[in-house]
C-alpha cells in the first residue's frame, strides 16, 4: 500500500513536468550598440623627371627652310561715299592638287600675301640616304596697322563673299580676300623636312599691331560670307576674309619634321 502511495506520487511530479516543457517561453531584451569610425587618408605624389640629352654627332645632312613676311599701312586717308564695292568667289578654287595662292581685293588699301618656303633633305639618290640630319622650320612675321583714317558715309553693302569654293583639293591652298578698308592679311607655311634624320626644330615668330588709327562710318551695312565651301579637302588650307575696316589677319603654319629610319 505504502509502495502504491510512492507511485501515485511520483507519476504526479512526472505529469507536472511534462506540463511544464510544453509551456510557452517569451524573451524580450534590450541590445545598446555605439560604434565610431573614423577614416583620415593623405596621400602624397611628389615626380620629378629631368630629362637631359647630349647629342655629339656630326650632321651628314640638313634641310632649312625660312620665311619672313613684313607688311605695313601707315599713314594713309580713305574718303568714301556711296562707294559700294563687292568681292566674290564663286565655285572656284576646286578640285586641285598641289599649291594653290589666291588673293582678291576690292579695296582700299590692303596687303595681302602667300607665302610658302620649304627645305626637304634626302641626302643623295633615292631611297633617302642614311646617316645624321637635321630640319630647322622658322616663321618670322610682322603685320603693322598705325596712323590711317578712314571716313565713310552712305555705302549701301560691301560684301565680301565666297560660295561653293575651295573643296576637294589636296596639298596647299591659300587665300585671301578683302573688300575693305584698310587690312594686311597674310599666309604663311613654312616647312623643314630630313628623311633618315634625327633632329628637327620649328621656330615662330608672330607680330602685329593696330594702334593711332580712327575711323568714322555713318549708314554703312558690311556682309562677309562664306558659304558651301572650305570642305573636303587635304591637306593645308589657310582662309583669311575681310569687309573691312581696320584689321591684321594671318595663318601661320610652321612644320619641321626628322624622319628616322627610313
Amino acid at each position: 500500500m505504502k509502495g502504491l502511495k510512492v507511485m501515485a506520487i511520483m507519476l504526479c511530479f512526472l505529469f507536472v513536468g511534462a506540463i511544464s516543457a510544453l509551456a510557452d517561453v517569451g524573451v524580450s531584451g534590450t541590445v545598446t550598440k555605439e560604434k565610431t569610425v573614423d577614416v583620415e587618408e593623405i596621400i602624397n605624389i611628389k615626380k620629378n623627371v629631368s630629362v637631359d640629352v647630349t647629342l655629339d654627332v656630326e650632321g651628314e645632312k640638313a634641310a632649312e627652310a625660312h620665311a619672313v613676311l613684313n607688311q605695313s599701312q601707315r599713314g594713309n586717308f580713305a574718303c568714301e561715299n556711296c562707294a559700294e564695292k563687292t568681292s566674290g568667289v564663286f565655285g572656284s578654287i576646286l578640285n586641285n592638287m598641289g599649291i594653290v595662292n589666291l588673293n582678291q581685293a576690292t579695296g582700299n588699301m590692303a596687303n595681302q600675301s602667300n607665302m610658302l618656303s620649304a627645305a626637304v633633305d634626302n641626302g643623295n639618290g633615292e631611297p633617302p640616304a642614311e646617316g645624321y640630319g637635321f630640319a630647322h622650320a622658322q616663321t618670322s612675321v610682322g603685320q603693322v596697322m598705325k596712323g590711317n583714317t578712314i571716313d565713310s558715309i552712305q555705302i549701301l553693302y560691301r560684301d565680301a563673299v565666297i560660295t561653293g569654293s575651295i573643296n576637294t583639293n589636296t596639298g596647299v591652298v591659300m587665300v585671301n580676300q578683302s573688300v575693305g578698308n584698310i587690312s594686311n592679311q597674310g599666309n604663311v607655311l613654312t616647312l623643314g623636312v630630313s628623311l633618315s634624320g634625327l633632329v628637327a626644330l620649328a621656330e615662330a615668330d608672330l607680330g602685329q599691331a593696330i594702334a593711332g588709327n580712327s575711323f568714322r562710318e555713318f549708314d554703312t551695312t558690311k556682309t562677309a560670307t562664306i558659304s558651301g565651301s572650305i570642305n573636303e579637302n587635304m591637306g593645308v588650307v589657310e582662309v583669311n576674309q575681310s569687309a573691312g575696316v581696320l584689321g591684321n589677319q594671318l595663318n601661320a603654319v610652321n612644320i619641321s619634321a626628322s624622319v628616322y629610319g627610313m
